[in-house]
């Protein structure tokens, strides 16, 4: 049996292919025109995914339609659950005596990134015992009836992402002396949804039964 040592291994058959030398002279095989042909776009260089010649291409001659996952216009909702936030209230982390706003939400540490706004969940609602008062932008029935139960409030309300930044970082345009934004109306085909104004001018919808939830719609994505 030969002794094992480096200069007797060797790459497996088959394992490793010669390079293709092409241009250098027609002995090679593979000279001339470098089997590129003869002329043309092809032999010039790369040929742009998609491209069809000039014609218009098949991606721009079919319709837009809908928005993707990640595309503009999309709503991102950071979604929280009444048991946490439960949880949070029994710790003392939560004053039941305050509004729960996506303020108080994010300063507690319950929402890392607030985008669009916040949905509440129902996920073992039946934890909530405390009457709270919310203010939030949607919510699911599930979650307005344990509300609701308790002898707590909702109000949903409509924030654009200007809108959530200032609510979440009032702060920074008080310290720059920066002209705080007034709050954005929504767009028409939503203002239907928010029939009314708080104080300080932000629409919003009182929220009596839980069924009322469904009024205010949005195409958006949960996270």
């Amino acid at each position: 049996v030969p002794s094992l040592a480096l200069n007797h291994l060797r790459p497996n058959p088959g394992a490793k292919k010669k390079k293709k030398r092409v241009g250098r002279g027609r002995g090679g095989g593979r000279g001339g025109t470098s089997t590129r042909g003869h002329g043309g776009q092809g032999q010039r260089g790369s040929i742009k995914v998609g491209f069809e010649g000039g014609q218009t291409p098949l991606f721009r001659r079919l319709p837009k339609k809908g928005k993707l996952r990640n595309g503009h216009g999309s709503i991102y909702y950071e979604t929280v659950n009444l048991e946490k936030i439960q949880s949070f209230v029994d710790q003392g982390r939560i004053d039941a005596s305050v509004p729960v706003t996506m303020r108080v939400l994010h300063d507690v540490g319950i929402c890392k990134t607030i985008k669009d706004g916040v949905k509440l969940l129902a996920k073992n609602g039946d934890a909530l015992k405390t009457p709270l008062h919310f203010v939030v932008s949607r919510s699911s029935v599930g979650a307005a009836k344990a509300i609701l139960r308790t002898g707590g409030s909702l109000t949903l309300a409509h924030y654009n992402r200007l809108g959530i930044r200032v609510l979440l970082k009032r702060e920074k345009w008080e310290r720059e002396r920066r002209a705080i934004p007034r709050h954005a109306r929504p767009p028409p085909k939503m203002a239907p949804n928010f029939p009314e104004t708080d104080d300080n001018g932000l629409p919003i919808r009182r929220i009596t039964k839980p069924e009322d939830v469904l009024l205010v719609r949005a195409r958006a994505v949960i996270e």
